[in-house]
């Protein structure tokens, strides 16, 4: 880390918590902004090494990691209990990788996506289009969606419960969900007890309607797909501005970050969880 960009984490651990969240929002817009980071199509983390018969992504080759993670939790996790979709949802759908995934696996789909981020998705728009397919992108807050009841078969989320808060994005990943649906997501965790975390999402779901259906510890190929990764992700980091390199550095959870410390020491998790709305 720079010293700047040490003093500006220490003052964002100052802030309260919406003062944390306005500055990651516009640190966020700022990294999106950066041609090399926009070129990533995924700000997320991975999966490796991935499950067999996953979709290829050719504009997507260098991202095989996030790819697996994504095919994971479209594909993989939600198994034969979820017939195919026919109205797709991305939460917080970032540079739209996600939804590149998605619209492979998924032709037919009808696709919509996510995110506080204009230029995330100016970004995922541009992606989608050169690769000759579409969705319905929208600014919005996880928590408040823009969308009507019931409104899709699958809706998706990797990572982004964790910002959002359990119970938020739960009750409105439920709203939007048509019954028989399916919420597929996976998110990262300080509690390092994985029944816990099922435990509590299991009671969370259930007072929104869902039933968890499958839930699986992901750390070990969460970690695997860091460790992977990272050479890219820092030869890209290392030209930001110092301040931006070092948020950017902690949401890639390069080594030396804060949170990859915390994964080796076993204080952090990865957990995918899969819901069925029953009401």
């Amino acid at each position: 880390m720079s010293r700047l960009g040490d003093a500006l984490g220490a003052a964002r651990r100052r802030l309260g918590p919406r003062g944390r969240t306005l500055l990651d929002r516009l640190l966020y817009e700022a990294i999106y902004s950066v041609p090399a980071i926009a070129r990533l199509h995924f700000f997320s983390g991975g999966y490796h090494p991935p499950e067999p018969g996953g979709p290829e992504v050719p504009a997507l080759a260098a991202s095989g990691p996030q790819v697996a993670l994504y095919d994971f939790v479209l594909r993989v996790h939600p198994g034969a209990s979820a017939p195919a979709p026919r109205r797709v949802l991305d939460i917080g759908c970032g540079l739209g990788g996600g939804l590149l995934v998605t619209a492979t696996a998924l032709p037919g789909a009808a696709l919509a996506g996510v995110d506080q981020s204009r230029q995330g998705l100016r970004q995922a728009r541009r992606l989608l289009n050169r690769a000759g397919f579409s969705a319905d992108l929208r600014r919005a807050d996880a928590g408040r969606l823009p969308f009507p009841d019931a409104q899709f078969d699958l809706v998706l989320a990797v990572g982004l419960a964790t910002y959002v808060g359990w119970s938020a994005f739960l009750a409105e990943a439920a709203r939007v969900t048509a019954p028989g649906g399916v919420v597929s997501m996976t998110m990262g965790t300080s509690w390092t007890a994985p029944s816990w975390t099922r435990e509590r999402l299991e009671l969370e779901g259930r007072a929104t309607g869902l039933a968890l259906r499958r839930f699986t510890d992901i750390t070990p190929r969460c970690l695997a797909a860091l460790e992977q990764a990272a050479p890219r992700h820092a030869a890209i980091i290392g030209r930001l501005p110092g301040p931006l390199r070092s948020y950017a550095a902690e949401w890639a959870t390069l080594p030396g970050s804060r949170r990859h410390a915390r994964y080796l020491a076993g204080e952090r998790t990865d957990v995918a969880a899969m819901f069925v709305k029953t009401g």
